[in-house]
């Protein structure tokens, strides 16, 4: 009996079906430009779910304390972290999502958007709880606000 296929089509087939169902968490892991989800420098950006409290002495339970600048407004803008989450990465540790940036330089996160959300963290007194959803930029370190919700009223 003959075989349709030569012996290196047969080999190539087996490998790849291989690849696919063997590992395919590492193959499903890579985003655009085939970076890993939990890496640093990722390109793509991704939603993340920052809560804590804005302009406080912060407390000693605080994840991290994060120095914001809003597009188009001055001022200082510290968010005390109290929960970070990948939204679609629900594996990734907070380091991983973006702690790494924190007090290497005097604005850790670039917050963009439409200007009613950013007026809604700009007009915040001090203490006010809020929870932002933006997509998150590793490597330029651009935070584009989704959502912004004041906790608990």
């Amino acid at each position: 009996m003959k075989c349709r296929f030569p012996q290196s089509r047969v080999f190539f087939l087996f490998t790849v079906a291989c690849l696919v169902f063997l590992f395919p968490d590492n193959l499903l892991a890579q985003g655009i430009g085939h970076d890993k989800t939990t890496a640093r420098t990722r390109r793509a950006p991704f939603k993340v779910q920052l809560s804590g409290f804005l302009n406080t002495n912060p407390a000693e339970e605080a994840i991290a304390v994060l120095n914001l600048g809003l597009t188009g407004f001055r001022g200082k803008y510290q968010l005390e972290v109290m929960s970070i989450t990948a939204v679609d990465s629900p594996k990734m540790t907070p380091r991983q999502i973006l702690l790494h940036r924190s007090g290497k330089r005097s604005v850790d996160l670039d917050v963009t958007g439409p200007r009613s959300l950013l007026s809604k963290i700009a007009q915040s007194q001090p203490g006010t709880p809020l929870s932002l959803t933006a997509w998150y930029s590793q490597r330029d370190g651009e935070f584009r606000l989704d959502s912004v919700d004041v906790i608990g009223f």
